[in-house]
Order: structure tokens, then sequence, then C-alpha cells
């Protein structure tokens, strides 16, 4: 489900602007892209039968599998090989390490915004990603460069 839009959420939330969740149900379809709220979040979608189909859509999309984290990127685990070009080409990453600049692989890099733990992907440091930082370029280095799409913006 990656590349969803807000109209593409909103026609699986129940439409009926109950404010349950605190917001309309095209309020919250735009927090769900943003990752400013999961589907669990909208009791509707939890409690009523009727919506059983459409939250287990939003969970794929929105819940653990997906990972999203304040940069808004979505990691699609069963993608990642763990080849960790998205850690190499990190602009913060690459910043912070000379090792890393210079095609050595960082070992004194104390907070990467992207490392491989495990073999997969993690976001170490979201704090830290230009994506997040006001007034910084954006960067879509790791999305762009991600040789199995396992890796997109939100």
């Amino acid at each position: 489900m990656a590349g969803m839009k807000v109209l593409d959420v909103y026609r699986l939330l129940p439409r009926t602007n109950c404010r349950k969740c605190g917001m309309v149900c095209m309020a919250f379809a735009s927090a769900l892209l943003t990752g400013k709220a999961k589907p669990e979040d909208c009791p509707p979608l939890v409690e009523e039968e009727k919506y059983a189909e459409a939250y287990q859509k939003l969970k794929e999309a929105f819940g653990d599998k997906g990972e999203r984290e304040a940069t808004g990127l979505s990691i699609d685990r069963d993608k990642c090989d763990g080849c960790g070009i998205c850690a190499a080409v990190c602009e913060i990453s690459l910043e912070k390490s000379q090792e890393l600049a210079n095609g050595k692989g960082s070992r004194r890099i104390e907070s990467p915004v992207i490392a491989i733990v495990d073999g997969l992907i993690t976001i170490k440091n979201p704090d830290a990603c230009r994506r997040v930082v006001p007034d910084a370029p954006t960067c879509n280095a790791c999305v762009d460069l991600c040789p199995m799409k396992a890796l997109t913006f939100l």
C-alpha cells in the first residue's frame, strides 16, 4: 500500500466524523499518512466488526510492518536485504563520519540516522534526519538509492 494518498486512506475509514479519535476522518487520514496517528487510534475501526477488513488493510499499511518514524519513512522489512546502501548514502551520517564519507564503513559514528541492525534497516536517530529538521534541504537519498525499493516516504 505504499504510495497511498490521503483520499485512499480516507476511503478505508468509517467516515462518520465521530471525533472519537479527536479529529474528523479526513484529518485522521492525514495523521495516519504523516505518522501522527495509528489505525488503533480510531475506536470505530477497532470496535465495530463492519470495519474489520478496512482496519486490517490500514494495519498492514501503517502498523508495525511499516514502522514509520518522524521522518515519514516507511520500511518494508520483507523487501529489505540489509545491504546498507541507505545508511551509506545518508547525508547526516556522512557529515558525522569521515570513515563513512570515505566509503570505509563507520565504526565510530555515535548516532547515525539509519543503521543496519540484525541484517535490517533501523531508524536510529529520526530527529537528525533532514526531513525532520526545519529549513534543512530535503533529502531522499536513502529512498532513491535503495535497490530493493524497501523504503518509501509517505
